[in-house]
């Protein structure tokens, strides 16, 4: 018997997988994923790339930026934008010899 994506997808999710994981299962694309959701009628659902509040604890662990970018898998420029938004709070910058002299 023949059982359409969008189906194997419902099966899927209400059987507690998250959608993330069903595009993995299913090798095609969280918004493949989101478009069937959505047709089935389920609400959308914004995706979330990163989580920004384990990027934070793993920050203030006392790693850097670049370390967290390897970590997570996000630019030096999403960083930057997460910093704007206050997704995540940056420690200060440390201040050069020359200025505290």
């Amino acid at each position: 018997m023949f059982v359409s994506r969008r189906e194997e997808i419902r099966e899927l999710y209400e059987g507690g997988v998250c959608q993330e994981q069903i595009a993995k299962r299913m090798q095609i694309s969280p918004s493949t994923v989101s478009y069937h959701m959505r047709s089935l009628g389920y609400p959308a659902k914004p995706h979330k790339r990163y989580d920004w509040k384990a990027v934070q604890t793993f920050y203030d662990e006392g790693n850097s930026v670049r370390q967290c970018a390897a970590h997570f898998g996000f630019s030096l420029s999403a960083w930057g934008d997460a910093v704007n938004r206050r997704a995540v709070k940056a420690r200060p910058r440390a201040m050069s010899v020359e200025r505290l002299l």
